[in-house]
């Protein structure tokens, strides 16, 4: 039985279980969101750019909403549908939705954080390559907020927005065996995105390695792998079950050997490139609206969320940004000694 009929059984079947809920929208399927005829209805698709763009427009109507089936936090699952851009027709795809604290961050919600996650990575990372899925930041009208999701106070003094973070939703993909050590060493492409996966958990210093939070294509023809939770990193709080080692810490090198190409992409990494995430996201005040503007200098370098004035800047502290350097120093020092395998 293909997986998309399957999928949309177990659906329907938990819709007919629960009252008054109807089944989700379909989504839009891998040949028309990725403007690729060829793909079938279970292949693997991301189009990261073109879903970063659609999500940053905040132009979508909300076709229904869901309570995730995991998180620390409840986000929402949140279908959209995004008028026809430039490169086709409307398009229809599921997010997680998670509204940012009173004050725009707090235990294991710390958008600012996910956001540097998927930032840091365009570092070394072509957008087909990204291990961590399109993911943004925006504030919705309380109002709207209210009366499509749920009700949520202004997450900041002097706004009238619920200000969170959207991330893509991931499909035909699967939890069970995401970062499978023995398949690395036979499947070649496999070992290739797992690789990148690992090199990007160990330099943000990813500190939640719950099998949860880490996803694989189930398409055999295009293995890849994804971190979709990232609060936990750069340094804070850790998964305690990974300190006492019941769960692997994929903060460290767990893959036997890393891509030389993209470790020689790591040597070419700056200063200045790191100090671009002190500031991932900037919004001005607006008549109580949070308005997206072009980041500018950090108002500060201690604080990660920086509400100053009519200006609320999200972004890495100075210190998180010198665990980063830290750990790529550490880790080209080790190459260079020939402790770690390049392939």
């Amino acid at each position: 039985m293909p997986k998309r009929i399957a999928a949309t059984l177990v659906a329907v079947a938990i819709g007919c279980a629960t009252m008054g809920r109807s089944p989700p929208p379909e989504v839009t399927l891998p040949a028309v969101l990725c403007l690729d005829p060829s793909l079938e209805d279970d292949d693997f698709c991301l189009p990261s750019e073109r879903v970063e763009a659609m999500l940053q427009t905040s132009r979508f109507e909300i076709l229904s909403v869901e309570t995730a089936p995991s998180g620390f936090s409840r986000p929402k699952k949140i279908y959209l549908r995004f008028p026809s851009d430039r490169q086709g027709e409307p398009v229809v795809f599921a997010s997680k939705w998670k509204p940012a604290p009173s004050g725009g961050e707090g235990f294991n919600n710390l958008p600012r954080k996910e956001m540097a996650a998927y930032e840091f990575q365009k570092l070394f990372l072509d957008p087909d390559e990204y291990v961590v899925p399109p993911t943004v930041v925006f504030c919705i009208p309380v109002a709207r907020h209210s009366a499509e999701i749920a009700d949520e106070p202004p997450t900041f003094p002097g706004t009238e927005c619920v200000f969170g973070l959207v991330a893509y939703w991931l499909e035909n993909v699967t939890s069970e065996e995401a970062r499978d050590l023995s398949r690395f060493e036979h499947d070649e492409a496999y070992r290739a995105s797992l690789a990148k996966l690992n090199l990007v958990t160990h330099l943000i210093d990813q500190r939640d390695s719950r099998e949860a939070n880490f996803l694989r294509s189930t398409d055999p023809d295009r293995p890849r792998v994804f971190s979709v939770d990232n609060g936990l990193a750069f340094g804070g709080f850790k998964n305690p079950f990974a300190v006492m080692g019941f769960i692997p810490d994929w903060a460290q090198i767990k893959v036997s050997a890393l891509p030389r190409s993209h470790v020689d992409r790591l040597r070419r990494i700056t200063r200045a490139d790191l100090d671009r995430l002190a500031v991932v996201a900037q919004f001005e005040n607006r008549e109580g609206l949070l308005v997206r503007v072009p980041e500018g200098e950090p108002e500060a370098h201690d604080e990660g969320v920086r509400a100053v004035g009519t200006t609320v800047q999200l972004g890495l502290t100075r210190q998180e940004i010198d665990g980063v350097e830290e750990r790529l120093r550490h880790l080209l020092e080790r190459v260079d000694r020939d402790e770690i395998e390049l392939f």
